[in-house]
């Protein structure tokens, strides 16, 4: 029976159709409006725990109200069918547009600069998507992209891992996190930062980094093989994002970014040549499920902290490799030159005394000034003469009217031939 009319709502068209819903482009009469309306499958409408699962998520996803998030206008149940209004993506999905090719690195930024802080808002409230992928990314008619589909996301998790009538895996095997597929029930946020690594190798190369002919080979290589290297098919990315997509694609959760927000700016850094890989940092130690080595981007590094393959030194000692010669500096006309290294120009073997690099000196710092020769010569040649005659003076030989020696001299004569008093005698002069 084709489905005409659910609550206030006319349906126009079917949208899509998966293992989990179904999507139908409806027509609100009151508001005047085109919205999407979700439904629960009729296979599972006479299961009271998927109906009460599709209503409390449902739910759940209303009270998240994220820019980023495809926000729900009315949920509601008739004749047995429960349904949930949402707004109407007109812009189609990132499987759309991933069919007319690769997204570039800059796009695909921009995208996950706005669904990151979608996603750590879901996380921090205890709700993970689970099934992170093309087809639920969505744009709007102005190309804003939004994450969908978190309830149905969740109601995945109630079922198992391989537990229906079918046969088939819950989820999609393509985009899974490794715990997800080793059927684990305590996932966090992190499984869905692994998806998201996925779903950007894919943008970037329009293929999924693992590929296999049954869904068990595809979930197998999850579990034990490395990421593949990009830019082995794509050699215009920079070398960076290799780093960005093992961290994102880690095997052990620990060992990934620990938030979509560090995830997105490790794209930033590399897009955007702040720096050419993530820099290691241990986050704070009451970040409950944080790494002892999470990546994530850093600031612009001061000048002079850059080694000679562009990577900050700190990133280049954290990996292994040292940073042999400083970067290059920046004169006021924007021309850059290579800088001295520190202590001057000075050749290995050589015994030359080294240029300084500056003639300001270093605060803090004691300076050594090297009189020349003569200076030398000179001050102790003038100590000696100066000396001779103050000696000299000072024992008559040298008379200095200035100083009244003459004087002095008239004085001692007088003195001299005045005859010494005889005892008892009165001297007047």
């Amino acid at each position: 029976m084709e489905l005409k009319h659910i609550g206030r709502y006319d349906i126009k068209s079917l949208i899509g159709q998966g293992g989990m819903s179904t999507v139908y482009l409806g027509y609100d009469p009151r508001s005047q409006r085109e919205v999407a309306i979700k439904v629960l499958p009729p296979y599972y409408l006479h299961s009271t725990k998927f109906r009460e699962r599709f209503e409390r998520e449902a739910l759940m996803i209303a009270l998240l109200e994220h820019p980023a998030i495809v926000p729900v206008y009315d949920m509601g149940e008739e004749d047995g069918q429960p349904y949930i209004v949402m707004r109407y993506m007109s812009g189609g999905s990132l499987g759309d547009k991933l069919k007319k090719g690769p997204i570039p690195l800059r796009d695909c930024m921009e995208m996950y600069l706005r669904l990151a802080p979608a996603l750590d808002t879901a996380h921090a409230r205890g709700v993970v998507h689970r099934d992170v992928k093309p087809d639920n990314l969505l744009f709007d008619k102005y190309d804003n992209v939004f994450l969908s589909d978190f309830g149905l996301a969740r109601l995945r998790e109630t079922i198992g891992f391989a537990n229906i009538s079918d046969g088939s895996v819950m989820g999609t095997p393509a985009y899974m996190s490794p715990e997800q597929i080793q059927g684990e029930r305590e996932i966090d946020g992190r499984s869905d930062i692994y998806s998201m690594g996925v779903v950007l190798y894919q943008m970037l190369s329009t293929a999924v980094p693992y590929n296999g002919a049954t869904a068990a080979s595809v979930m197998m290589m999850h579990l034990v093989n490395p990421v593949p290297q990009i830019r082995d098919q794509i050699t215009s990315l920079p070398p960076g994002i290799q780093a960005v997509l093992d961290t994102a694609m880690a095997k052990k959760p620990e060992d990934r970014f620990q938030t979509a927000g560090e995830f997105a700016k490790a794209i930033q850094a590399v897009t955007t040549g702040v720096q050419r890989r993530p820099a290691v940092q241990p986050p704070p130690a009451s970040a409950g499920h944080r790494s002892k080595a999470s990546v994530i981007p850093t600031a612009t590094p001061p000048p002079g902290s850059l080694s000679s393959n562009g990577v900050p030194a700190a990133v280049s000692k954290a990996n292994g490799t040292a940073a042999s010669t400083p970067a290059p500096s920046v004169t006021p006309s924007g021309i850059q030159k290579p800088s001295s290294p520190p202590g001057g120009n000075t050749k290995a073997g050589s015994n030359s005394r080294p240029n300084p690099p500056s003639n300001r000196p270093a605060v803090g710092s004691k300076h050594r000034y090297n009189m020349p020769v003569w200076a030398w010569v000179l001050g102790v040649t003038l100590v000696i003469l100066l000396t001779l005659v103050l000696v000299l003076w000072a024992q008559g030989v040298l008379s200095f009217p200035f100083f009244g020696a003459s004087t002095l001299s008239a004085s001692t004569t007088e003195v001299k031939n005045t005859p010494l008093p005889v005892a008892g005698q009165t001297v007047t002069t």
